[in-house]
């Protein structure tokens, strides 16, 4: 039996995107069970995300920070776990592949958001060139 997990046909990402506070940053991307050749997997799979936010390179976290991931009908994903804080941290949630015949794509919305005067927090403290963060997505697929 086949099993195809790939990157999809959608691909927003771009480095070093500029944030300022009341900005929404979106990165769209999705995943497919089909390969170039259209070879569609022969297996169900479930599927496991990883949304990660880390410091960049050199630089430290932009503390206030909100990122949440919503699905291809534009629903917000309610995550497994969530260890984000302090602008750095994991979310995790699932979805899956159902069997079928036809190859499958499934789209997904990662926003960041740098609220307006977050409570408690001096955002002219993040500003510059010394701050930055790293968001990185993992998709790993199990066959069922």
């Amino acid at each position: 039996k086949e099993f195809a997990l790939e990157p999809g046909e959608t691909d927003t990402f771009e480095n070093n995107v500029k944030i300022a506070p009341g900005e929404t940053v979106d990165w769209e991307f999705s995943v497919k069970n089909y390969d170039e050749n259209d070879v569609v997997s022969e297996t169900a799979m479930d599927l496991d995300f990883a949304v990660t936010l880390a410091d960049a390179e050199g630089k430290d976290a932009i503390v206030p920070l909100l990122v949440t991931v919503k699905d291809e009908n534009e629903q917000t994903v309610t995550p497994e776990t969530s260890t984000v804080q302090d602008g750095s941290g994991t979310i995790t949630f699932t979805d899956e592949f159902l069997l079928a015949d036809q190859g499958q794509e499934k789209t997904y919305t990662v926003s960041i958001e740098w609220p307006w005067e977050t409570t408690g927090v001096d955002d002219i403290d993040y500003a510059g060139a010394g701050y930055g963060t790293a968001i990185t997505v993992s998709v790993t697929g199990t066959q069922k």
